[in-house]
């Protein structure tokens, strides 16, 4: 690529963040001006949307792009024939609106001709010259208009409906077929819908932080603050080795002070041994070590509380060091919510007008700051909320009248932060979700049978609503009625480590509330001992722990349940739930359950179901980056994901979500008993030339309950195969199944493959 061609793409990157920023600020000020506002907040906000205008135009125009400078000018000139009184911008419930739908249409434009420049492409000339000839239409159709003097003022709060169709009445040299143009831009609806204005903002009031000039920034590429943010998490895992280290050499000082406190309480002894050794060459030196080593001993346990000390105050400095880094990256990355809520305001009324429904969209929480990621994550979630409340929540207006209710619905998005979670809700007044019509649903489609349905209490029910393939809509729109968006939310919400719980009153409204982590970058963990392994679970999800005895534990329906804070929790052993061999126990009465004296046992939960656990024991809390198990094994049953410890030792974190999928899907075992058979474990040979990949595959397997052999290349497997073979004793049975990389040194995976089955003895191997 030539220097011009990488100064042209550099420029595009940043014309591109730019363009977003200015596009933003139209978008959310037309938006504004159609609710009204009071006299000052408007003007400021004109004048601040007219900055946004020519700012985009003369960007546009920097880096060639023609058409996106042409609409921008077009947009600034009705912008300050709007500043001067001589434009009216229409709200949306006056019969002539349709200045802010060519506008907004206008907008919509810019960002389609970018996309099409990023795909090298161009628009149709005829969309474009009718999106001009729009615009034309706009400004000097209008431009003659004259507003009353008294309400110069405030153009947004005058009588428009009137203000409208006097502009056309007073306009005997207007343009033919201007008026044509303009209402086929936005056909206005036969009926207005009447939807309260928002409060107008008053004078003292100012304007949203959107709107406000903002401090000196840079443009940093977000790829940048990744790469910032996996230095970090290297970074915690050097402070976690250190953190050992010192325990280390905490350890080794305690044994060079009871080292030296020995030698004080034998040191009497010495002296009188000594005076009775003969007085020889031999005793001489042995005299001298001793008092050497007495000396040594001394001065070592002085070192080492030096070192010591010194260590100490270098980790706790590297700990306030990386805890204030951590901080300011985490708030470098965080952004306010309001960057995502401001996407709402546009689809929301889109979406109304398209199905005959009036909505007013409030929101609350819009200064929550969020990490970028987790943004970008939740957006598609959020938006199938949204669409769902406008389509199955919220009626019609004459069926909301006859129901006694407001003709407009009113939806509802809510962000707070809770400590390290973000809550979220989405809320409607509309119909609310029938549970029999639900069941009904489930019945109609063959997923429950009658009996099933009609045993299933209401949060069962209501849970329906998150199975694939589930709707009570009666008909299939572009918007809902496939059964297919519910399950999605709930899966990429408990992907993101949370939660989504919904409640709703029939003929009153719904409410979903999203549970999440507020960063995806670093979680707290408690390390447990399962099964002889170590693994993880988020301590978001670890409600409490305890130890119990056997008096605490019972059955119920043949399930085992423990007692405990109140609560009857269905009782499970974590290595069952992950297909481990479970430590051996002692019964409790009535051989339901098997339970050491006393148990460990950790209760989590997620949304409103609990479960206990049985482990073998608890290590510690810590906080560590999780990493993704890479594109080879991106979904692993009750895997979210693996950490690297201080020590160097790869933990997998657990994914509750899953375990409660488990024992509700099918029954978890009453428990295994020393005197129950074992099923033998299926031997796996993986065959990988990268360490990384072969230790990564070998924990995750064994982890699931099999042997595992490894092999570097395919001659090194083949050997050791044949090794097996000939050995041909019990202890050293040939693998069940060979896993190979394709691309190896010595032997490939191709090459392998042809020997293991060109081989009579091995052919059958898979």
């Amino acid at each position: 690529m030539s220097q011009p061609d990488e100064i042209r793409d550099q420029l595009m990157a940043i014309f591109q963040a730019e363009l977003d920023e200015h596009l933003g600020v139209l978008d959310k000020g037309l938006l504004a001006l159609e609710q009204g506002l009071a006299p000052d907040a408007r003007a400021t906000l004109l004048a601040t949307m007219f900055r946004a205008a020519h700012s985009l135009k003369g960007a546009a125009r920097a880096v060639g792009l023609k058409d996106i400078e042409t609409v921008a000018h077009r947009i600034e000139d009705a912008l300050g024939l709007v500043r001067q009184g001589e434009l009216a911008i229409m709200p949306h419930h006056a019969e002539s609106a349709f200045s802010i739908d060519v506008l907004l249409s206008a907008v919509d434009a810019i960002r389609a001709i970018m996309a099409a420049e990023l795909r090298h492409e161009t628009l149709p000339r005829e969309f474009l010259n009718s999106l001009y000839e729009g615009l034309e239409a706009l400004t000097q159709g209008l431009a003659s208009t004259s507003m009353p003097s008294n309400d110069r003022a405030d153009v947004g709060q005058a009588p428009l409906e009137a203000a409208g169709s006097q502009a056309h009445a007073e306009q005997p040299g207007a343009q033919p077929g201007v008026a044509d143009t303009v209402a086929h831009a936005a056909p206005a609806p036969e009926q207005p819908p009447a939807i309260p204005r928002q409060p107008p903002l008053t004078a003292g009031a100012g304007l949203p932080d959107w709107a406000a000039t903002t401090d000196d920034t840079i443009r940093v590429s977000t790829a940048k603050l990744d790469a910032l943010m996996d230095q970090l998490g290297e970074l915690l895992v050097v402070r976690m080795r250190m953190t050992q280290l010192l325990e280390q050499v905490h350890l080794l000082q305690q044994h060079a002070t009871a080292w030296q406190k020995e030698w004080y309480k034998v040191r009497p002894y010495w002296n009188r041994l000594r005076g009775e050794l003969p007085d020889s060459p031999n005793a001489r030196r042995m005299v001298d070590a001793v008092a050497a080593n007495k000396n040594r001993i001394t001065s070592i346990n002085a070192e080492l509380a030096v070192l010591l000390r010194r260590a100490s105050s270098g980790y706790g400095h590297l700990q306030l060091v990386t805890s204030n880094l951590q901080d300011n990256i985490r708030n470098i990355r965080m952004l306010p919510i309001a960057t995502l809520f401001d996407f709402f305001p546009r689809m929301v009324r889109d979406l109304a007008r398209e199905w005959g429904k009036e909505v007013l969209l409030q929101i609350d929480g819009t200064d929550t700051e969020v990490d970028r990621q987790m943004l970008q994550l939740i957006r598609d979630p959020l938006t199938q909320l949204v669409r769902n409340a406008i389509d199955h929540g919220i009626e019609p207006p004459d069926q909301r009248v006859v129901n006694g209710k407001p003709s407009h619905g009113v939806l509802r998005l809510r962000a707070e932060q809770l400590g390290d979670r973000l809550v979220l809700e989405v809320s409607d007044d509309g119909r609310g979700i029938d549970h029999n019509a639900l069941r009904q649903a489930a019945v109609e489609r063959g997923m429950l049978s009658a009996q099933q349905a009609d045993a299933l209490d209401e949060q069962s029910a209501l849970d329906l609503i998150f199975r694939s393939h589930l709707s009570t809509a009666r008909q299939v729109s572009n918007i809902s009625g496939r059964g297919v968006g519910m399950d999605v939310v709930r899966e990429n919400v408990e992907q993101l480590r949370g939660q989504i719980q919904v409640q709703t009153r029939v003929g009153q409204g719904t409410c979903f509330t999203l549970t999440l982590p507020l960063t995806l970058a670093t979680s707290d963990i408690l390390l447990v001992k399962v099964a002889g392994r170590t693994v993880a679970l988020p301590l978001t999800n670890v409600e409490r722990v305890l130890r119990i005895d056997a008096s605490q534990v019972g059955a119920i329906e043949g399930r085992p349940t423990i007692h405990t804070g109140g609560q009857i929790l269905p009782f499970f052993d974590l290595a069952q739930i992950l297909d481990l061999p479970p430590a051996e126990q002692p019964k409790v009465p009535g051989g339901l359950t098997v339970v050491a004296v006393p148990t460990a046992v950790v209760v989590i939960s997620i949304a409103d179901k609990r479960i206990a656990v049985r482990v073998d024991g608890f290590l510690s809390t810590q906080e560590v980056v999780i990493k993704p198990l890479g594109r080879q094994v991106r979904r692993v049953r009750n895997i979210a994901g693996a950490a690297i410890l201080g020590d160097g030792q790869v933990v997998l974190i657990l994914n509750v979500s899953d375990f409660i999928k488990s024992v509700q899907a099918k029954p978890i075992a009453k428990a295994v008993t020393p005197d129950a058979p074992r099923p033998a474990r299926r031997r796996v040979l993986v065959v990988d030339d990268s360490i990384t990949t072969r230790t990564l595959v070998k924990q995750i397997l064994g982890t699931t309950g099999y042997d595992v052999l490894t092999a570097a290349d395919g001659r090194e497997a083949w050997k050791l195969i044949c090794d097996m073979h000939s050995a041909g004793m019990p202890a050293t049975p040939l693998p069940d199944i060979v896993v190979s990389d394709v691309d190896m040194p010595e032997m490939d995976g191709f090459a392998l493959t042809a020997t293991i089955k060109g081989d009579g003895r091995t052919a059958h191997l898979p």
